[in-house]
């Protein structure tokens, strides 16, 4: 069964003036997206079509998104049948190691909703080329 509404907003009241100290922050100053010490404002909230799941940081006054809503594409078509992408992860395409230029490279631009074109065809992806692999094999 649900908790009784009123007993859940005095709870948020409370907390909410034990880590802010008033009751009348913008949302993005309480609800923020990245890791560490890089982060920003980010709209939502829990069951919202921006789903944002959001915890509080140790003695900080703010909570950091946790889970959620994650990698968008948006796909369409213009009237000549011209096909583009659109797309936004919540960190970056590296992930796992905090050293790397994509671990948080597209953080702010998933903050702000923004979506960059994706870049499926060659002739986009080759002047932001930075270094080239190859892969020999041997029998």
């Amino acid at each position: 069964p649900l908790p009784p509404v009123r007993d859940t907003f005095e709870q948020c009241i409370d907390d909410l003036i034990a880590h802010t100290g008033r009751l009348d922050p913008r949302w993005g100053e309480i609800n923020r997206h990245g890791r560490g010490e890089q982060h920003w404002p980010i709209a939502g909230g829990p069951d919202t079509l921006r789903a944002i799941y959001s915890d509080w940081v140790d003695d900080e006054d703010h909570m950091i998104a946790t889970a959620g809503d994650g990698l968008y594409y948006l796909i369409r078509w213009s009237p000549e049948g011209e096909q583009q992408v659109l797309g936004v992860h919540p960190y970056g395409s590296n992930m796992s190691d905090p050293a790397s230029p994509h671990y948080l490279d597209q953080a702010e631009a998933f903050s702000n909703e923004q979506m960059h074109r994706a870049l499926l065809r060659r002739v986009d992806r080759e002047p932001l080329i930075e270094r080239r692999y190859r892969i020999e094999t041997r029998n």
